[in-house]
């Protein structure tokens, strides 16, 4: 095989593999470029839209952090204050004096109704 004829095969070749007339019109590449242009914005304009996203869950995130901590310190106060040595204190501060011996009253004892 000569090149000629090896050069007339390849062209041959070339020319089957040729796209449809409509693959290679003006307007179909106009179509594309266009198609390319739109999915551009849309996923620039996502892409910005998750980054406020991930922007707003940081800073939800810190504020949840910020009163976690506010209720440890409020949990702890609330231990604290209601401890007996606490209550004790405070108690001395009020000046209650404790009960000597304290009385109960009795009540006549408890009449039921019988059938």
């Amino acid at each position: 095989m000569n090149y000629a004829t090896y050069h007339d095969n390849l062209i041959t070749e070339k020319r089957k593999r040729e796209l449809p007339p409509f693959l290679s019109s003006n307007i179909f590449r106009i179509f594309l470029t266009l198609l390319a242009f739109v999915l551009l914005i849309l996923y620039v304009v996502r892409l910005s839209t998750v980054s406020v996203k991930g922007y707003d869950i940081s800073a939800l995130q810190k504020q949840v952090k910020i009163l976690q901590d506010e209720e440890n310190k409020l949990q702890f106060e609330i231990a604290k204050n209601g401890s007996m040595q606490s209550i004790q204190n405070r108690l001395k501060t009020v000046q209650f004096v404790p009960a000597e011996k304290p009385e109960f009253a009795v009540i006549a004892p408890p009449i039921v109704a019988v059938r």
